[in-house]
């Protein structure tokens, strides 16, 4: 795939919406009648999965309605932030409403028996779900791209000891919600390349714990491969798609939990 640096923005934006419709079509993303909840983070993600959902270009954009939300969790700089998204929205004419939580003072406090990532990430999801219901709608779609989801395979193996990731359309509550995930074809540098281009306003996020997250270590240790094997991260996505169980351990699951583990101490 060509560099997002060489392409023109229009056809910048003919590969991205063609990577969103793939995972459509891929996904069964969008049905007529769908009301979905973008979350908005401010970042260019979001920004570009809000500005393209709607495009005419999608084959959905006359029979699902886009809601976009941005969850206000009372960080520090949240109202520059805020400022950057009501610019956007005056700039595309996209609204996106914003609903107050407080988060930020929950997941930093003292009495949090759990890490302040894992809080935050918990109690945004759950205001986005909040506000999905209240609003009548069936589905959120968040803007997790191609890198996030080969980034969460090794977080789950590295951290979690499993083999998983995100998934492009994932039920939940029985199904009566489902997180999708459009750019799921999409790789970063494309986005953030989109987010230049048109110049969206983002403000940079101010997480204390930003530059010592897992997430970040796992992508420096991704983009390392990739400067030393291009092409690595390309065949790790691919790789998801053709998994083979038959060389996998799962099955050999019960008797293992039943077997002492020879590296544990005495």
């Amino acid at each position: 795939m060509a560099s997002p640096h060489k392409l023109a923005t229009s056809k910048l934006e003919q590969v991205i919406l063609r990577s969103i419709r793939k995972a459509d079509k891929t996904f069964s993303l969008f049905k007529p009648g769908d009301r979905v909840i973008v979350g908005c983070s401010g970042g260019a993600d979001s920004f570009t999965l809000i500005r393209l959902l709607g495009a005419p270009q999608v084959p959905w954009h006359k029979y699902v309605e886009i809601i976009p939300i941005y969850v206000a969790g009372g960080e520090p700089g949240e109202n520059e932030r805020i400022k950057s998204i009501r610019e956007f929205s005056a700039r595309t004419g996209i609204d996106i409403l914003i609903t107050h939580r407080e988060i930020y003072p929950l997941a930093f406090s003292e009495k949090n028996p759990f890490s302040p990532c894992f809080t935050c990430s918990r109690l945004r999801r759950k205001a986005l779900f909040e506000e999905t219901e209240r609003l009548g709608a069936n589905k959120v779609a968040l803007a997790h791209h191609r890198d996030d989801i080969i980034e969460t395979l090794f977080l789950n193996i590295f951290f979690g000891r499993e083999i998983s990731t995100m998934l492009p359309n994932q039920p939940l509550f029985n199904g009566k919600y489902h997180i999708i995930r459009p750019l799921a074809f999409v790789s970063e540098s494309y986005l953030k390349e989109y987010a230049k281009r048109h110049a969206f306003p983002i403000t940079p996020y101010r997480c204390p714990f930003a530059d010592q997250s897992k997430r970040k270590f796992i992508k420096e240790l991704l983009l390392d491969l990739e400067r030393r094997f291009p092409g690595t991260k390309n065949n790790i996505f691919l790789a998801l798609f053709h998994p083979k169980q038959d060389y996998l351990l799962g099955k050999f699951r019960k008797s293992f939990q039943r077997t002492p583990n020879p590296e544990s101490n005495p």
